[in-house]
């Protein structure tokens, strides 16, 4: 099939019930759909649920939280996707898991996605060079270790020597200099007039 005039990328076309449809069959052509007439979009908008695709990535998608998806909104997941990934094919297999290698550190964004992935790993306690929809699945686990690690710090800081006396005509103020206060009790304490 001829590919209509004026699109700069080289779009594949087919003709599918009657109406010419682009076929996205690379990265690449993620990667250029802003450049794709709107003309030549067979959908301009969707529902964020009741289609047989996962509800919780369709409302990732629709930024302004309308409850649709717009042409917009995906030509900004598609420049977003293919920017954080080395290899924008990889959206296309269908795997439940991406390389941790698979991210692209020169972009600030991809640095940052892989460092949590990374850290997610290590939070479950696994050996992989993969990241899978199931490891992120339980936030529970995921922060179970952060948790310990933040309460232990906690409790080793809770109790502080109380500052120096200060001189003052209030009776009983201040406390005896080698008296432990616990951190909450501190901000609370009146200060003296």
């Amino acid at each position: 099939m001829k590919k209509p005039a004026n699109t700069s990328y080289p779009w594949k076309f087919a003709s599918v019930g009657g109406t010419v449809r682009v076929n996205i069959q690379s990265g690449e052509d993620i990667r250029h759909l802003g450049e794709l007439d709107r003309k030549l979009w067979t959908v301009l908008s969707c529902p964020t649920s009741g289609l047989e695709f996962d509800e919780t990535t369709l409302k990732l998608i629709d930024v302004d939280k309308d409850g649709k998806i717009r042409v917009d909104e995906v030509i900004k997941t598609a420049q977003w996707l293919t920017r954080i990934l080395k290899n924008a094919d990889d959206l296309l297999k269908e795997n439940d898991s991406l390389p941790l290698d698979g991210f692209n550190t020169e972009d600030p964004d991809g640095a940052r996605l892989q460092a949590s992935a990374r850290q997610i790993l290590k939070n479950l306690q696994l050996e992989k060079d993969s990241i899978s929809l199931e490891d992120t699945a339980d936030n529970v686990k995921i922060f179970a270790q952060t948790q310990s690690a933040v309460c232990r710090a906690s409790r080793q800081s809770m109790w502080r020597p109380s500052t120096p006396p200060v001189q003052t005509s209030r009776p009983g103020w201040p406390p005896a200099p080698r008296t432990y206060f616990p951190m909450e009790t501190r901000r609370r304490m009146p200060l003296p007039r």
